[in-house]
């Protein structure tokens, strides 16, 4: 059975031959830090949550863990 040539890998200036998509050193790695739990996605995307937030950033607008290490960076 005849295989298809191999091709290069699809990461920007990566030259790795791989058979289709990315070869294992590109290939997407979980988000291990953030899951996706859609609990979390729902709190985080509803309207009250933003409304609290916005209030929160108006009352203080710098980063709280920064400012700890004698940094001003804004909240995001």
């Amino acid at each position: 059975m005849p295989t298809a040539a191999l091709r290069i890998c699809t990461y920007p200036g990566c030259i790795n031959l791989v058979r289709s998509g990315r070869c294992a050193v590109h290939r997407q790695k979980p988000d291990r830090l953030f899951p996706h739990d859609p609990v979390s996605t729902r709190l985080y995307n509803s309207a009250r949550w933003k409304q609290i937030r916005k209030e929160h950033l108006a009352k203080e607008p710098f980063c709280r863990e920064c400012r700890k290490h004698g940094r001003q960076v804004l909240g995001n």
